[in-house]
């Protein structure tokens, strides 16, 4: 997967790339930078969307990850719903 960082007016914010498509972007510097073409194109867009100069994306974004981390997510709660009501509450030694 291609990364690269974008100085923002919010800090520094990651774009991931992979398959051709932006599969991330993220509130941190990236680990490793590796510049694509579309990488280069989301950097303009983003840079020219902070300068005012543009209000919608024209980029291939993929949402693979991201509905896997609902579907894990959601899952969770399911469980965390199926222990009963007294077994979740905390000790009384731990509340606020």
């Amino acid at each position: 997967m291609a990364e690269i960082t974008v100085q923002s007016p919010l800090g520094p914010l990651t774009l991931a790339e992979a398959d051709g498509s932006i599969t991330q972007l993220d509130w941190r510097a990236a680990r490793r930078s590796a510049e694509t073409p579309l990488l280069r194109e989301a950097r303009r867009q983003l840079l020219a969307y902070f300068a005012g100069k543009l209000r919608e994306f024209d980029l291939p974004l993929s949402f693979g990850a991201a509905r896997r981390r609902l579907r894990l997510r959601q899952q969770s709660r399911r469980h965390y719903r199926a222990v009963p009501s007294r077994a979740r509450r905390r000790p009384a030694h731990r509340r606020l």
